[in-house]
């Protein structure tokens, strides 16, 4: 999309009537393969049309892995476009994936020390996750590279934190550093359960109706057929579907979320909002309590203020912890 193209998508928001002067505009993209004046000259028309923060996916700061990912980029167009967009002085953040076949440790923390050097606001460490039924997961069953090992998962999420908190960065979510002040906006209204319009083809999002009704959202996953059918909800072949999930699964779906974030969940809220029975049917508190004599998993604050949150060795551990914390739920 042309700097104009994205303008006009803002401007049309803006005649909502609920756009502020400080609100968050994200871009996301990937490093073109282009030359840094090119780079530079089209930043400073996306932050002339409003953007004001770009979240650019460079994945890896050597040419081994990003030929693994099959990324279209080199290492210098990745560090050109980074440069660029910081120099039209927008907010960047630098995406980024460890657990790639023959990657090293060391190289992993010098490719850290790198994008910290930059001076970014904010980075996104991600590790490598292999869904089934994908290139990657075939390549697993076949044997030709193995994921890494648990042990190896905790050394490289060790060394990220350790690394980027020392850099200045606030380990603020499970897989995002920021500098203070520089959280991603928009992902902590997701992670803290703010209500979220998903627009585009194949995005969710999570709103309450003017009747006070919770809905889930999900457009149609390609453009093309997400072109092909009108906006219009209910209609025969819509662009979207919705549900309604309960009210146990929303509490899950907040204690899912907001886990991840290192302020937590505020558990006595949640209950007050859908009741005792509710919370007992969502959550598993005989496990959540072995979890905080493990040291695991702690409360802080006091009255409504009270928050859950993971302890430093809980961190590593919170998919696990989550599959025992969140019962199945029966219809």
């Amino acid at each position: 999309m042309t700097s104009t193209e994205i303008g006009s998508v803002i401007k049309s928001l803006q005649a909502f009537g609920v756009w502020q002067n400080d609100t968050e505009v994200t871009l996301e993209c990937n490093p073109a393969s282009i030359t840094e004046h090119q780079d530079q000259n089209y930043f400073t028309a996306l932050k002339a049309e409003g953007v004001t923060r770009v979240s650019i996916g460079v994945q890896g700061l050597k040419a081994e892995w990003l030929g693994f990912l099959g990324r279209g980029h080199s290492v210098e167009n990745a560090k050109h476009t980074l440069a660029a967009a910081q120099n039209a002085v927008l907010r960047v953040n630098a995406d980024v994936i460890y657990g790639l076949p023959t990657q090293s440790l060391p190289e992993w923390e010098d490719q850290l020390q790198q994008l910290a050097t930059m001076g970014l606001e904010h980075i996104a460490a991600y590790q490598l996750t292999i869904e089934p039924n994908t290139a990657f997961w075939g390549q697993v069953q076949q044997g030709l590279w193995q994921p890494l090992d648990t042990d190896s998962e905790a050394d490289f999420f060790a060394a990220t934190r350790a690394i980027l908190t020392a850099r200045g960065y606030e380990n603020y979510e499970i897989s995002n550093f920021a500098k203070p002040g520089g959280a991603c906006r928009h992902n902590l209204g997701v992670w803290r359960g703010e209500d979220y319009l998903g627009i585009g083809a194949g995005a969710h999002g999570g709103v309450h109706l003017a009747n006070g009704t919770f809905v889930r959202t999900a457009t149609r996953k390609h453009p093309e057929a997400y072109l092909k059918y009108p906006i219009i909800f209910g209609h025969p072949n819509h662009f979207a579907t919705w549900q309604t999930p309960n009210a146990a699964q929303q509490v899950q779906d907040a204690l899912f979320a907001g886990l991840r974030l290192s302020e937590g969940v505020a558990l006595k809220v949640l209950c007050k909002t859908h009741g005792e029975a509710v919370f007992a049917r969502a959550l598993d508190k005989t496990a959540l309590a072995l979890f905080k004599q493990q040291n695991w998993l702690e409360t802080y604050g006091v009255g409504d203020t009270e928050r859950l949150r993971l302890t430093p060795t809980g961190w590593p551990l919170l998919s696990g912890l989550l599959k025992e914390l969140l019962p199945t739920l029966k219809a």
